[in-house]
């Protein structure tokens, strides 16, 4: 199988990978625009279906909406695998640094002390 037969093939009553690719396409055309990107009947009308006939609004809802899911999860896993919540742990000590240094600030000028030049 070649890659442009992979492309535009699928099976029958399901949108090829190029037809997903418009509704894609379509989406971020309608968000660049300021225009409502969840004109689904008309985006429906834009894209076929292998074998003929268009998708329903409704399943190009759902397109939209597993694709988000997928995202979601995707993001949740990465942030998993990074060390999630140790990454907060550490912006959280980051910001307990700063603070820190801040209240050391305000005890030097109180006592009069000048900071020292670099």
């Amino acid at each position: 199988m070649t890659s442009y037969h992979a492309w535009v093939s699928g099976p029958k009553g399901r949108l090829a990978p190029v037809e997903q690719a418009k509704l894609w396409a379509l989406r971020k055309v309608l968000q660049k625009d300021g225009g409502a990107c969840a004109q689904y009947q008309w985006m429906a009308m834009q894209v076929s279906l292998l074998g003929g006939g268009h998708p329903t609004r409704q399943a190009v809802a759902q397109f939209f909406a597993r694709r988000r899911e997928a995202r979601e999860a995707r993001r949740g896993a990465r942030g998993a695998a990074r060390g999630g919540e140790a990454r907060r742990g550490a912006a959280r000590r980051g910001e307990a640094r700063r603070s820190e240094v801040r209240r050391s600030a305000a005890r030097r000028a109180r006592r009069g002390e000048a900071r020292e030049a670099r």
